[in-house]
């Protein structure tokens, strides 16, 4: 894969976590496994990559890291509302 494929590929991934984030207000989650193994596969993509591609990988490489960082945060927080509006109704 080339540098340009690799930066296409993280580029997709960013817009499956996107759609991902607009899926969690309809209670559906991401596919965690399989984002795992392409990710996985991007990162052996770009081992192989010289220095010089390898390091204009890096910023698309973060912004889909921080990307996954605030999916997950989404989930904590939409966990925690439920569980929140679970307790309320419980109680009252």
């Amino acid at each position: 894969m080339t540098k340009d494929e690799i930066i296409s590929e993280i580029g997709a991934l960013r817009s499956i976590v996107a759609m991902g984030k607009d899926k969690l207000k309809e209670g559906q989650y991401l596919d965690m496994d399989m984002m795992q193994a392409k990710v996985d596969n991007a990162c052996e993509e770009v081992a192989e990559l010289s220095p010089e591609d390898a390091i204009e990988v890096r910023e698309p490489l973060n912004a889909l890291l921080d990307d996954l960082k605030t999916y997950a945060d989404s989930i904590t927080s939409d966990s925690a509302e439920k569980a929140q509006e679970s307790n309320a109704e419980a109680g009252g």
